[in-house]
Order: structure tokens, then sequence, then C-alpha cells
């Protein structure tokens, strides 16, 4: 049905609930239009944005590197591997804006553990100032499989 364009769609308990593993999305990036790369997106980008949050008044330096490292690759490895959600994964770069001390980037290839497409996550930090909220950006690039 998914071939054809129809979404099954049922109403239940006042709400209109639809049954695809398609998404919504009909952009150029095929990855996004699947759902559970969404999901698998969606759930290790809010970890990461948690993680960094939390860590927001501690200062850079390549001990901090080293421990945010670490930490990450564990969060990573424990989603990891067979009936996990990562196939595979890479940091490509953590590190310190050199100019402004306050953003941290961090760039994360992945490969979801199913869907045959790999991934990489941009994440882009800043601290927000004077009681406002630290801000991020993500973007997701779908990579040649390889």
């Amino acid at each position: 049905m998914e071939r054809l364009g129809l979404i099954p769609m049922v109403y239940k308990n006042g709400e209109i609930i639809a049954f695809s593993a398609k998404t919504m999305f009909n952009g150029d990036n095929l990855g996004l239009q699947t759902y559970s790369v969404v999901r698998v997106f969606d759930y290790v980008s809010k970890a990461l944005i948690d993680y960094f949050n939390r860590k927001t008044f501690e200062n850079f330096n390549v001990r901090t590197r080293k421990e945010f490292m670490r930490e990450i690759v564990d969060f990573l490895d424990n989603n990891t591997g067979s009936q996990k959600l990562i196939e595979s994964f890479a940091i490509k770069r953590l590190e310190q804006d050199s100019q402004h001390k306050d953003r941290v980037y961090l760039e994360l290839h992945m490969e979801p553990y199913f869907p045959a497409k790999n991934f990489l996550i941009r994440l882009d930090g800043k601290i927000g100032g004077s009681g406002k909220a630290n801000t991020w950006e993500a973007s997701y690039e779908q990579k040649a499989r390889g």
C-alpha cells in the first residue's frame, strides 16, 4: 500500500493514528522518509543534547574532551549491535570553537541498524546568555554506504 501512496489511518480514542513505516517527509533525503531512522536520530540527538546541556558549565579542555568522548562512546556502544538501534558509528569531530569558547561542535557518523543507509549527524551548541536557554542546531545528511 505504501508504494501506492496509501497510508492506513485509524480513528481511535478521539485521535487519528497512521500505520506506516514512512514519515510525512517528502524531501530528497530518503532516510528521513523512514520512520525507524527518524526515531533513531531523534533519540540519539535528544540524548546528546541533554548530555551537553548537563555539561554546560564545565571548562572545555583536553581532559574534559577525553571524558566527553568516553561517555559519548559508552552511550553509543550501549545502543550498537544486533537487536539495538545502531549498526555502527564514528565520531568525526568533537571540538570547541576557537573563536567562540561557548560553542561546541560534534559530528557523528551513524548507521541505523536495520535500514541500509548511513547518516552524518551534526550538532552545534551554544551556551545561552543572561538566563537564556542553551541553543542547539541539528542537521542530518545521508552518506554513501561503505
